[in-house]
């Protein structure tokens, strides 16, 4: 075995096959003669482990092959399979490929299986913690350019799906200094997103048109509609409605047809941002009535916008209080919280006070076309209360 190379490898790997036995370190120590410190050490990587050890371990915890290395060795097809389906949103065949391996973790590499256990998570929407990445950077060191490329696309997917550009652009970064030609694509789309969230219109055509190009000849209907989607929030950027409105119904009545569920509900956001845009109000909360009217989603923040606009204050009090108890969206928090600020506001600097940290936070996550929304919504407040000075310096200074 090679001493100090993999033994992070091994810990976590020992770590894994103890949980699934529910074993305490105690129980474990007790069952094999080896002290609790001693295994403790070795399942965090700090101290290496001989082979005939590690065989008692293994042994004790019921895994039945003899120890090789192979089980170590970097294994790639399962892997690269899972992933393709990620991309063309074949979801039952990633289960398949989760669910029909007998022996999952030890029967095609332990860093793959791990990356494929990542994946099945953020298919299922799992709001993940920063803990879920530790194991995965503790492994970086270990992995080859495909499982780096695969871990750092899924992890700015995730970012941005959950509105965290700043962490989502860092991690860009960090992929594309090492990208393989599987992830490039989207990478690209990933990048021309952020710069969609942002606000940066040029570089979001730049590489809007590269995505295209990306995704043209590969059949790939799923994210050829996603580009669609991009270009609907480019057009509502440059106020172009009745363009936006033609090309989201378009991508809309696709996506209910593939069917497509995920792009169905970016199609309806759009709708909604675009019907606020041109004041249609009413049919806003018609399509939230329609598909939404039990859910707390992103889509929530438009509707608490129109019934904030509307001045139905009851109902917008009442959404506010269904956020608090079960969204987990940064976005519906920061939005409510704004909300609720300026209708049960009591004076200017309670209201400053309360709002000015919500801005600081949306900034922070550098999600753009949020913060701009926020920023709308205080400087039009500051201003119908007659705060002019206020409402100028916030309107053409915070973005900046």
């Amino acid at each position: 075995m090679k001493q100090g190379i993999k033994n992070k490898i091994i810990g976590n790997f020992i770590k894994e096959a103890r949980y699934d036995l529910e074993l305490t370190l105690n129980d474990l120590s007790n069952l094999i003669g080896i002290s609790r410190g001693y295994l403790g050490e070795v399942e965090k990587g700090n101290k290496t482990i001989q082979p005939d050890k590690l065989e008692m371990i293994l042994d004790t915890l019921n895994i039945d092959f003899n120890f090789d290395e192979s089980v170590f060795d970097i294994s790639n097809d399962e892997l690269i399979k899972a992933y393709n389906h990620y991309i063309y949103e074949d979801y039952d065949d990633i289960y398949s490929i989760y669910i029909n391996s007998s022996n999952f973790f030890y029967s095609f590499g332990y860093i793959a299986s791990q990356l494929i256990d990542l994946l099945i998570k953020i298919v299922n929407n799992k709001l993940l913690e920063h803990y879920d990445f530790i194991i995965f950077e503790d492994l970086f060191d270990f992995m080859n350019d495909i499982q780096k490329s695969i871990y750092l696309e899924l992890k700015a997917n995730y970012y941005i799906k959950n509105g965290d550009i700043k962490n989502a652009d860092i991690t860009l970064q960090r992929l594309k200094n090492i990208c393989c030609e599987l992830v490039i694509p989207m990478l690209h789309l990933d990048q021309c997103i952020v710069h969609v969230h942002r606000n940066n219109q040029l570089q979001a055509i730049k590489l809007h048109e590269v995505c295209v190009n990306d995704f043209s000849n590969s059949c790939n209907e799923s994210k050829m509609l996603w580009l669609n989607t991009i270009s609907v929030e480019l057009l509502l950027q440059f106020k172009k409605y009745e363009e936006a409105d033609l090309l989201c119904d378009l991508v809309l009545s696709k996506a209910k047809r593939y069917p497509n569920k995920e792009i169905t509900n970016k199609c309806y956001q759009l709708k909604m941002a675009i019907l606020i845009s041109t004041q249609k109000y009413e049919e806003v909360i018609n399509i939230y009535n329609l598909y939404y009217k039990n859910q707390m989603n992103f889509v929530s923040t438009f509707v608490l916008y129109t019934y904030y606009k509307q001045m139905n204050f009851k109902k917008c009090s009442e959404l506010i209080e269904k956020s608090k108890q079960i969204t987990n969206s940064l976005n519906v928090q920061l939005f409510a919280k704004l909300l609720e600020a300026l209708i049960q506001h009591n004076s200017f600097e309670d209201t400053k006070n309360t709002v000015t940290p919500l801005i600081a936070l949306a900034k922070s996550k550098e999600n753009y076309n949020l913060l701009s929304s926020l920023i709308d919504m205080y400087s039009n407040f500051l201003y119908t209360n007659h705060y002019y000075k206020e409402a100028y310096d916030l309107k053409y200074s915070s973005l900046y």
